[in-house]
């Protein structure tokens, strides 16, 4: 069929130069409805015309609205599904190793509904197509063997109506639905929506739904970007190798424990500054990316601000990195857990110590001195 379409463009006469073409074809015995219809774009170049793939099924301007374009840092393969929902497999044109699904899909209703009359809100339409789009999803990756499973997929929907239900409202309706993004290896949910602005008119937003370090939902708003999905960060494949060892990030876990203001959590909003040893072995704070230490051990001080609390509420705070040596105790680790705990006392604040570790290092060039320098952190303690 493609190249038969392909044939009759490259030998039609245009009465002018046609940059673009969307060819339906629909089957007799196929159903009335757009699932009986296979749409094929194809656009003109030197050789002629040329089947557009990304599109393959989908009217361009649908492809233009749910900005199926952001994928052109991957190469695409389109997943069947049920009508009305866009499942691809991308892989990045930079990095084969990133592999990852996007889903698409429209919600035209937003009609909220009180079915229980217990207080609790309902949006029927965008529920369903979330929870179908995570099942098609969910179909694909069962049939991959649990070592090839994706990690790092995200779910893009496009709301018609503006979207007017307060936050927490909308908080509350995606942590209903958290067991269905479990298992699934999201890194968001993302939709582009209006909301009312500061003026009273509609603008336009990104709601992002997350789950940071896999635990509870953390839903936000942000202004819209018009960039394309890019390839894993090292930050990111750092996240996504530990995710797929059913370990977890500790810079993941710091984003949950210390919610940004415009972010709506559970947890009380909240700020990190990371400390990490001088060239004296002294602990002092720095100001760097998540993900560059360089030991086994973080160390920071959290603050959670709250209405009881404004001024904050802070403690001493160390984290175990598998990410290395599954998280090893050698020297570099066990100065840091000391002046850690050296930081607590000076600041009279509680220590909270988050432990994730193989134990003490045993390498060619290291060994029982490491036996040391644990001794020395449990006499500390």
């Amino acid at each position: 069929t493609v190249e038969a379409i392909r044939e009759v463009l490259d030998t039609a006469r245009f009465p002018r130069r046609i940059h673009r073409v969307s060819v339906a074809v629909s089957a007799s015995e196929s159903s009335l409805t757009m699932a009986g219809v296979m749409l094929f774009t194809y656009r003109h170049h030197e050789i002629g015309f040329v089947e557009e793939k990304t599109y393959r099924g989908i009217h361009p301007m649908m492809g233009k609205r749910l900005e199926i374009w952001r994928l052109q840092n991957f190469q695409i393969e389109r997943i069947p599904t049920i009508e009305d929902i866009y499942l691809f497999k991308g892989v990045s044109q930079e990095n084969p190793g990133d592999e990852r699904l996007f889903a698409f899909a429209e919600v035209r209703d937003l009609t909220p509904s009180d079915v229980n009359h217990q207080g609790h809100l309902w949006i029927p339409n965008l529920e369903f197509i979330l929870l179908e789009t995570l099942a098609s999803m969910r179909r694909y990756l069962a049939q991959l063997p649990p070592r090839n499973r994706l990690y790092w997929n995200r779910v893009l929907l496009y709301l018609w109506p503006p979207l007017t239900i307060p936050a927490d409202e909308l908080q509350e309706i995606f942590k209903r639905m958290q067991p269905a993004l479990e298992g699934l290896g999201l890194e968001k949910v993302t939709a582009r929506v209006r909301i009312p602005g500061e003026n009273g008119m509609l603008k336009a937003a990104i709601l992002e739904v997350t789950q940071p370090a896999g635990g509870v939902v953390v839903t936000r708003f942000r202004e819209p970007g018009e960039q394309p999905v890019r390839t894993l960060s090292d930050y990111k494949k750092q996240v996504v190798k530990l995710r797929q060892r059913g370990l977890l990030y500790p810079y993941e876990l710091i984003r949950l424990l210390t919610p940004q203001g415009q972010e709506n959590s559970d947890f009380p909003p909240g700020e990190f500054v990371e400390y990490d040893l001088d060239d004296h072995h002294r602990l002092v704070p720095v100001e760097r990316p998540y993900g560059e230490n360089r030991a086994n051990i973080i160390v920071g001080v959290i603050t959670n601000f709250t209405d009881r609390y404004p001024e904050g509420m802070r403690r001493v705070a160390l984290f175990g990195d598998p990410s290395q040596g599954l998280g090893a105790l050698a020297e570099p680790e066990c100065r840091r857990i000391n002046a850690g705990l050296e930081l607590a006392r000076e600041l009279n604040l509680p220590l909270e110590w988050y432990a994730i570790s193989a134990g003490a290092k045993i390498a060619m060039d290291s060994g029982t001195e490491n036996m040391d320098w644990i001794a020395l952190v449990l006499r500390r303690i």
